[in-house]
Order: C-alpha cells, then structure tokens, then sequence
C-alpha cells in the first residue's frame, strides 16, 4: 500500500510538473510592446525616485546641519556666563589703581609711539623705491614671487 501510495505521488508530481511545464509560453509582438511599454514607465519610475531621492538627501543635510534649538539654548547660557565673567573683571579692573598711568610716562609713550611710526614710513617708503627700482631691471613677464623665489635661490637662503 505505501508503495502504491508513493507511484500515486509520483503519477500526480510529473503530472504537476507537465501541467506547469505546457503553458503558453508564446510570445507575441503585443506582449513584447506590452513589457517594453511597462519596463519603460518603470524606468521612469526609478529615475523619478532617484530624484527625490536625491532631494530629500539634500533636505536632510539642510536640516541636520541647522543647530538643534537646545544646543542653541545652552550655547547663549554660556555666552552669558562668560560676558558676566568678563564684566566683573573689568569692574574690578576699573577699580583698582592698577590702570593708572603718570602723565610723564604717558607722555614719554606716546613720543615714542609717534617716532617709531615714522620709522616704519620711511622703511614702508624705502622698500617701495627699492622694489621701483628692482622692478626696471627685471624682465617683464617676471612677477614678485618668481623674483622672490630666485632671490631666496641665489643668496642661499632658500
């Protein structure tokens, strides 16, 4: 009996397998149109998605580059920190004796200050003549960095 039971299952398996195996399998020029048409659309389809895939990455990276509003929250409590910090050492500053300068030495300053500005005018001065006169004998399709370059080059600093 279970030997018959395994020839029914047999029998009905390859009949399973023929009846799939007998289908349709013509192919027509109206299907083929009909699968060209649809692979089209769903073409169309991914490079739609594709795109607003694209946008929605975009908007994303908008929105997480934009500081969340408690970072923003906790960034001005420090600032305030900091600035009452920074306003109770100038109060103190301004307190105390310390700031205080004689008016010699304030005078003496400011003579100093006024000479070693016209210093660096006459150096400014001097180094623009010199680089007019530098300039005359250099060939003209050379530029301040390959003079610079060369320079360096010959006087062996380089």
């Amino acid at each position: 009996m279970a030997q018959r039971k395994a020839k029914n299952e047999k029998q009905l398996g390859a009949g399973l397998y023929h009846a799939l195996q007998e289908t349709s399998t013509e192919v027509t020029p109206e299907i083929i149109a009909a699968l060209d048409e649809q692979a089209e659309k769903l073409q169309e389809q991914v490079t739609s998605l594709e795109a607003a895939e694209k946008r929605t990455r975009a908007e994303l990276a908008t929105i997480c580059a934009r500081p969340l509003l408690s970072e923003l929250r906790r960034d001005v409590g420090q600032f305030e920190q900091e600035h009452e910090a920074i306003r109770a050492r100038l109060v103190q500053a301004r307190g105390s004796d310390a700031g205080t300068v004689p008016v010699q030495i304030r005078v003496d300053a400011e003579r100093d200050w006024n000479h070693w500005q016209n210093q660096a005018k006459v150096r400014g001065r001097i180094c623009r003549d010199l680089w007019r006169m530098c300039s005359e004998v250099v060939p003209d399709n050379m530029g301040r960095e390959e003079l610079w370059v060369r320079w360096m080059n010959t006087a062996g600093l380089h």
